[in-house]
Order: C-alpha cells, then sequence, then structure tokens
C-alpha cells in the first residue's frame, strides 16, 4: 500500500462573529493554534526538520505556532479533543484523521 500523504491545511469557512461571552476566546496570534478540551499530544515540525512542539498540551491553554519556515508539518494525537485554527481559522480535523491520529500540513 502507497504511504499516505499529508492533507494540505486549507481553512474552513469562518462563521459569522457572534458576542457570546460563554464562547472560549481562541489565541489570536500564530500560523497554527492548537486548543484542547482534554490534555492531548501534538507535534509540530517546520521545513527544516526542527521540532517546534512536541508534548502533551493542556485542556483549555491554547498554544501556538508563529512562524515557520513553512510547511509545517501537524499530527495531532487526540484529534477528537482538539480545535485547531489555521492562520485564525478554524480548521476542520476530520478528514485529516487516519487511525486515530490527524496529520496535515500548514503552508
Amino acid at each position: 500500500a502507497a504511504a499516505a500523504q499529508p492533507a494540505a491545511a486549507v481553512p474552513a469557512p469562518q462563521a459569522p462573529a457572534t458576542d457570546d461571552e460563554d464562547e472560549p476566546k481562541f489565541a489570536r496570534s500564530g500560523a497554527v493554534v492548537f486548543r484542547l478540551r482534554e490534555p492531548g499530544w501534538v507535534q509540530v515540525t517546520d521545513a527544516s526538520g526542527t521540532i517546534r512542539i512536541n508534548r502533551v498540551l493542556e485542556a483549555n491553554k491554547p498554544v501556538g505556532v508563529v512562524n515557520g519556515p513553512f510547511p509545517l508539518t501537524v499530527v495531532v494525537g487526540r484529534p477528537e479533543v482538539t480545535d485547531v485554527q489555521v492562520r485564525g481559522r478554524p480548521f476542520d480535523l476530520t478528514p485529516t484523521v487516519q487511525n486515530g491520529q490527524a496529520k496535515f500540513e500548514v503552508q
């Protein structure tokens, strides 16, 4: 079987802005920002092979990767509890999930 290539990150259409104060605010900076509802592992590697993040992230504490070099290769260990933004827009992990992990690139 051929090895699967990571999917390219294409931001989902942005939802209209709301003033709902009950909605947690996402970190606004970073090419890619992660916010987990439960602890989960995330790895981000830049184009030079430097690992930018490789650890278990805490719940409800957004973490972002601001710069490259691009592309950034991303692996999310618990996509079912992870919300991702790519350049400020929600990113749907669902199509990138394989064997329980989400794998994608941020160009």
